[in-house]
Parts: C-alpha cells; sequence; structure tokens
C-alpha cells in the first residue's frame, strides 16, 4: 500500500479550497468557511480496502429526515491514528443521503459539518469529502459531554438542509 505524503495532499486541497470555498460557503450561506478540517487525508483517493478499514468501528448517530431527505450518520474515534501522524483530529465522521420516501442514495451536492461543543462554542463549517456515495471528514470534538454535530447540505435539488445529531464525549 502506499502512503500519502500528507504534506503535498494538504498544500493541494488547500489550495482547492482557497479557490473555491468562498463559492461554496456562498452556496450554504455559511460565509467564514474554515478549511482547517481537511488537515487529513484525502479520503476521496481511498481503495476499497482502505475505505472497509475506515468503516470498520463506525458507530451509528443515527438517521434525521429534512424535506423528504434521510440522513444516516455514523463516527468512529480516530484519535489515535490521527496522533501517530501529528494531527489533532480526533474523530471521523460520515453521513449517506437518501430520499425518504424511496431509499435512493444521493449522492452529489456540497455537504459541511460544524461542531457545536456542550459550552455552546462552535466551529467554523468544515467542507465533507464525497467518499464512495457518501459524505465524509474528520472533526475534532474537543469537550466531554453531548456535542452537536450539524451537517448542512445542498444537493441536486439545490434545496439547503441542515440536520442534527448527538455524540457524547466520555
Amino acid at each position: 500500500m502506499k502512503k500519502l505524503n500528507v504534506t503535498a495532499v494538504v498544500t493541494v486541497l488547500f489550495a482547492v479550497f482557497v479557490l473555491t470555498g468562498s463559492v461554496l460557503a456562498a452556496e450554504h450561506g455559511m460565509s467564514g468557511m474554515s478549511h482547517d478540517g481537511m488537515a487529513g487525508m484525502d479520503h476521496s483517493k481511498m481503495n476499497h480496502e482502505q475505505m472497509e478499514g475506515m468503516m470498520a468501528g463506525m458507530m451509528p448517530l443515527g438517521h434525521v429526515t429534512v424535506d423528504e431527505v434521510k440522513a444516516t450518520a455514523q463516527i468512529k474515534d480516530v484519535r489515535a491514528a490521527m496522533k501517530e501522524h501529528g494531527m489533532t483530529e480526533t474523530h471521523h465522521v460520515m453521513v449517506h443521503f437518501s430520499g425518504a420516501a424511496n431509499d435512493v442514495a444521493l449522492s452529489k451536492g456540497t455537504v459541511a459539518v460544524r461542531i457545536i461543543a456542550p459550552s455552546g462554542k462552535s466551529t467554523e463549517p468544515v467542507m465533507m469529502m464525497g467518499m464512495n456515495g457518501d459524505f465524509g471528514s474528520d472533526i475534532t470534538l474537543a469537550e466531554k459531554g453531548k456535542n452537536t454535530i450539524e451537517i448542512a447540505c445542498k444537493l441536486e435539488d439545490g434545496k439547503k438542509r441542515q440536520f442534527k445529531f448527538q455524540y457524547d464525549v466520555k
């Protein structure tokens, strides 16, 4: 398995998101979009085995339906693996969108995540990357207690939606 040069990936991703971030943020109504969460690996280039490894150990956050779209979210503690690579992100979050009535996957659009800590402090939104039909991002859950994971999207139908999930950091 090839090792990714994290510095090169971060540099390329940063350049891409600096150039496109304002447009994407405007589409979501999320000015000040942060790209800090993109410091992790470029998951969109992972092969099937790597994706299966990442998905192992994912914990369900549940399902939320908004305007005929069902969002199913999962989370995984990746603190140890990230620390090995000198990164500070603590969790990997994934979301799958489907039609509420027909369960057909909705995999095109722009998606962002932000965290609202138990203290009420919130992070800047971070873009989620398309990953084999789902969307994912590495995030930092810095405070113990119930954190709100807020996922905003604009899928192919052009409607803006927001989904909220809870995760208790022990």
